[in-house]
């Protein structure tokens, strides 16, 4: 009876034995399974798009591609390329007061009614000469400054997004006005400087 109950041990460590060796080998079996199949999903693929359009990079940027990359064949190109700024000069400026028609035209009319005391009149002269260069420095300034920002050029070496590109450009237009505000200031400090000099 001992020796039974021995066999029947032996037996069952035996397959116990056997059982835990196939469950450690399938395991592992199952392991190596899924490792290679994660590593094969998650493998970056490269695709390859020659000259896509605008809506195809778009829809692909869409999708949430983190490695999107669309080098430009061309990393530089004028901003007169693709922009067209139209300046609005003060009303002063744009009206007859600031011409130099109007100012030969008041020159002929003070010339003609003679004024024997101080007034308006005869220092009207000055002050339309002192509007006439005012308004002409502001323009040439302004002028100036559009030939200096059409001739630089806007750079990227890869295709950006249009939100992108536009906040881009309205920062780069924001800081163009700024420097011309800047300039024209300074011209104006130093005129009123020599004014108050003299």
């Amino acid at each position: 009876m001992f020796n039974k109950y021995s066999l029947d041990d032996e037996h069952k460590q035996k397959n116990g034995r056997l059982s835990t060796k196939l469950y450690f080998l399938t395991m592992i079996l199952c392991l190596i399974i899924f490792s290679i199949r994660i590593s094969s999903e998650y493998q970056p693929q490269t695709i390859i798009i020659s000259n896509p359009i605008k809506i195809a990079f778009e829809e692909l940027n869409n999708k949430s591609i983190d490695d999107l990359y669309c080098p430009c064949n061309e990393i530089s190109i004028k901003y007169s390329n693709f922009l067209n700024l139209n300046p609005t000069y003060h009303e002063i400026c744009s009206s007859i007061f600031a011409s130099n028609m109007w100012y030969n035209a008041y020159e002929i009319w003070n010339i003609t009614l003679p004024c024997y005391y101080p007034s308006f009149a005869n220092l009207a002269s000055f002050y339309f000469s002192l509007l006439l260069t005012f308004c002409q420095s502001a323009n040439e300034t302004i002028s100036n400054g559009l030939t200096q920002f059409y001739s630089s050029d806007y750079i990227t070496s890869e295709v950006i997004l249009e939100n992108e590109f536009n906040n881009e450009i309205l920062s780069y237009i924001e800081l163009f006005q700024t420097n011309i505000q800047n300039t024209f200031e300074g011209q104006w400090n130093l005129l009123q400087s020599i004014i108050s000099n003299n």
